[in-house]
């Protein structure tokens, strides 16, 4: 997909010692909704990664190039993140949304899902923001009761 050969996939609770395959109280394997929201989200034109990460920077599912250190990326983005709602926070701006980085070989997006999550994606320079941002918001909004459901696992 889009160059990048050996795309990994990762989901559950990375880091915390979680089976990505454990049965949830619904029958289905954790993670399985996070999995197809990254997938949807890596096929909007110019997105070139996703992941989903908790607010204390575990990840719980991505889409990256195979080279990427996912736990990593997951723990930064959720610090930036997390500096820009103190920001708006201090600024008594209301709640916080999302964050834009712009880059000179890219974009990065981070929007905050339900939850403690965020959903995080790596942009080419010149994609569609409009789109990027409808099938963000889009996203977190189908994975509202699989987070749920999974933060109970945590």
């Amino acid at each position: 997909m889009r160059g990048f050969a050996g795309e990994l996939e990762v989901s559950g609770p990375v880091g915390r010692g979680g089976n990505s395959h454990a049965p949830r109280p619904d029958g289905n394997p954790s993670g399985s909704v996070i999995n197809e929201v990254l997938a949807d989200l890596r096929r909007v034109p110019e997105v070139r990664g996703a992941c989903v990460v908790h607010r204390d920077g575990v990840l719980l599912g991505h889409k990256l190039a195979s080279g990427a250190d996912a736990r990593r990326i997951g723990r930064l983005v959720a610090a930036v993140l997390g500096t820009s709602e103190m920001v708006a926070s201090e600024l008594d701006e209301g709640g916080f949304y999302q964050t834009l980085v712009d880059y000179d070989a890219g974009r990065i997006l981070g929007y905050r899902g339900p939850g403690d999550t965020l959903v995080v994606v790596l942009l080419d320079p010149k994609a569609n923001l409009g789109l990027v941002m409808l099938s963000v918001r889009r996203a977190a909004s189908r994975l509202e009761g699989d987070v749920a459901r999974a933060q109970v696992i945590l």
